[in-house]
């Protein structure tokens, strides 16, 4: 009689991400951070880096240069890409006061 050995997936799994991948994934890693080291690893990432990480995140976002063109939009600069990808991590953590460096984000209409 053969034996079958049965594996639980789900405890491999986060979110559908092996466990494995998300925790050598750059993208997933900044993901973890909170305010000030988030805040001190986006000023260490490029420009393109930080759009690269935006759209991986939303890709029905306008995020890309090649997008924001289509759409008749400027391309992000450094700022706005880091206020934005900021803003997406933060906004879920409870404790989080609405600022990146002392400055209200909450509303990006002032990057526009």
């Amino acid at each position: 009689m053969k034996t079958y050995r049965i594996i639980d997936i789900r405890s491999k799994l986060s979110n559908g991400i092996l466990l494995d991948e998300r925790k050598h994934d750059w993208r997933y890693q900044i993901m973890d951070l909170t305010d000030d080291m988030l805040l001190n690893k986006l000023k260490s990432l490029k420009r393109k880096e930080l759009v690269a990480w935006l759209t991986w995140n939303d890709p029905n976002g306008i995020f890309s240069d090649e997008e924001a063109k289509a759409n008749d939009r400027t391309p992000l600069n450094k700022y706005q890409a880091m206020a934005y990808l900021y803003l997406i991590i933060m906004r879920d953590q409870e404790d989080w006061d609405g600022k990146m460096a002392g400055t209200y984000i909450e509303d990006l209409s002032f990057l526009e």
